[in-house]
């Protein structure tokens, strides 16, 4: 795969390209992700995780595609995760296990044994400095937790929050991050993350009535979603009769405020 400079014209369908490629890593099974069979050895494992280590390290994101470096060290993770399981024969029985007989890939609740509790660890540190507004150590841990989990929805249904609250985010990339969304929620339709963060971010960009399906479903999944719900109030107290709403009234109390909420449990 060419990682040089791309051309004005190709510039967004490659980088659509890109995007798709990812989804379909991230979705697939270790043996998928990296185009081996289940009989490969340790050294063929070895040499598959190098060949695409080449296409899908960070620092191959050309310049004008540095949006995606994110989604880069994402695939990276996951690329880094195959080979240690693949690579370990009691790791490779476990997770071989864990597949289910031979099926594609296992579920998010049915992650190998060791990579569960890690992942939950490394999730809940993010919580702790989403509390605290530290937006890039609790990025660091997303990413962590999202390499160890990769098919866990909820994860990087934050993962993409974090980036949707920082200061510099444009429009462009916030419609791209709804895609995103879009892609988690048609994978695991009971995620209220995913359903939450895309009814803000459409909110943002002036879909409000989209957005208040979403904020619905999030509280209909988890009633203790109290941002969810107080976007759902407004928008019935401002609109009888489900007219439309005017998306003006922001989050208060700023990003720690507004995490604060929505970790509180």
């Amino acid at each position: 795969m060419y990682h040089g400079t791309v051309s004005s014209p190709d510039l967004e369908a490659r980088r659509a390209t890109l995007r798709q490629r990812a989804a379909a890593l991230l979705a697939s099974d270790h043996f998928t992700a990296l185009g081996v069979d289940r009989a490969a050895g340790a050294q063929d494992v070895q040499r598959a995780f190098i060949a695409a280590v080449k296409e899908w390290h960070p620092d191959r994101v050309p310049a004008n595609l540095a949006d995606l470096k994110p989604l880069f060290a994402q695939v990276f993770s996951r690329l880094e995760e195959a080979r240690v399981t693949l690579s370990d024969p009691a790791k490779r029985v476990g997770y071989l296990s864990s597949l289910g007989g031979g099926g594609g890939a296992p579920s998010s609740q049915k992650l190998p044994a060791a990579e569960m509790p890690e992942a939950q660890f490394e999730y809940r540190k993010a919580e702790t400095f989403l509390k605290r507004n530290d937006l890039d150590q609790a990025e660091a841990h997303l990413r962590r937790a999202v390499g160890l989990a990769p098919k866990k929805a909820e994860y990087r249904a934050v993962l993409i929050g974090v980036e949707a609250s920082r200061a510099n985010v444009t429009v462009e990339r916030i419609r791209e991050l709804v895609r995103d969304l879009d892609g988690l929620i048609a994978g695991d339709a009971q995620c209220e993350r995913a359903f939450f963060w895309r009814g803000t971010l459409r909110k943002r960009l002036g879909m409000i009535p989209q957005a208040m399906d979403d904020f619905t479903r999030a509280v209909a999944l988890d009633e203790k979603n109290v941002e969810a719900a107080r976007e759902v109030r407004l928008y019935r107290m401002r609109n009888p009769g489900s007219g439309k709403g005017s998306g003006k009234d922001e989050d208060e109390g700023g990003v720690g405020g507004f995490f604060r909420k929505i970790f509180k449990r």
